[in-house]
């Protein structure tokens, strides 16, 4: 995690972000969009985008293509 939640709103955020990790995990082989996923967490794409790179230290599609690669090699 590269950056841990302060007041109501960043915990607001950060509660919608672990939301989105969530459904990654579970649905890593499928088509995740930018607009699915921040849909999914209730932000624009370009404030989602934004907002999941803050609080996870790399953009929805680098954290996406990481996850899958860790678990080809496994």
């Amino acid at each position: 995690m590269h950056h841990s939640p302060g007041n109501h709103k960043e915990k607001e955020y950060y509660a919608r972000i672990r939301k989105v990790l969530a459904y990654i995990q579970e649905h890593l082989a499928e088509d995740l969009s930018l607009e699915k996923l921040s849909g999914i967490a209730f932000f624009s794409p370009f404030h989602f985008q934004k907002i999941f790179s803050h609080y996870i230290g790399e953009s929805p599609k680098q954290y996406i293509m990481r996850l899958r690669l860790e678990r080809t090699a496994h």
